[in-house]
């Protein structure tokens, strides 16, 4: 064994994952696995998947292991973006689950972008959005609580943004503004996007108001870049 056993093995997998004997999505074996049968060390080994990553043929998951990359999802950003639409247009599984709710202070662009004052109270809604059961979107939502008072009761229970809208009789509302930056994860975006810290996120960020133009969320979506394409 030699420091350059993972070049070998890297070589056999981009190989096959080229030929398509490894199809998009299929598992990749375990580190302990992949350094048995090619007779290298583990370390080799996670080298060769980190280097696979690199060049895009694989992604990881803490805790689930490495994939042969599928095509990226191509995420429409319009006046009128809806996550559920946009996964079920093109024929992927979308999910979405509530992380957390509570009651913050309105710092920088959540303040601007309501129309409240630095430091005023606002709802937050933290959800994370899957696709195919996979983790790909981590996002925070805000409201006005003197607008939306009980609006995080709706989001816990499960409904989605657009149910919990309309029970307050938002029945139509477009993005108004979007911002798009990219940046390296913060540790529980990192934590809930199965991540490491050195890999870098896309991030929007967007005001969305209702159909006589008042202002009705600020939202922050963070997205993993080797799953998720944002288009405008």
């Amino acid at each position: 064994m030699g420091p350059q056993d993972w070049k070998k093995v890297e070589a056999l997998l981009r190989k096959q994952i080229e030929a398509q004997q490894l199809k998009p999505g299929t598992a990749l074996p375990s580190l302990n696995a992949l350094a048995r049968t090619h007779g290298v060390s583990r370390h080799a080994a996670r080298r060769a998947i980190e280097r696979l990553r690199e060049t895009g043929h694989v992604q990881s998951w803490h805790g689930r292991g490495s994939y042969v990359c599928e095509p990226q999802v191509v995420y429409q950003i319009s006046s009128r973006t809806r996550f559920c639409v946009n996964i079920q247009r093109i024929g992927r599984g979308g999910g979405t689950c509530c992380l957390s709710t509570g009651q913050v202070r309105a710092t920088g662009f959540v303040a601007k972008g309501l129309g409240l004052r630095s430091g005023d109270p606002v709802l937050r809604a933290t959800l994370l959005r899957e696709i195919d059961g996979r983790p790909a979107m981590f996002a925070r939502h805000y409201y006005a609580p003197a607008k939306f008072a009980g609006i995080l009761d709706i989001l816990e229970a499960g409904g989605s943004v657009t149910e919990a809208l309309a029970a307050f009789k938002v029945t139509d509302f477009r993005r108004d503004e979007t911002t798009i930056a990219t940046r390296l994860p913060r540790p529980t975006e990192s934590m809930a996007l199965e991540i490491g810290r050195a890999q870098p996120v896309l991030v929007t960020r967007g005001v969305n108001i209702d159909k006589y133009g008042a202002r009705i969320e600020v939202s922050e979506a963070v997205c993993r870049g080797d799953v998720v394409t944002l288009a405008v």
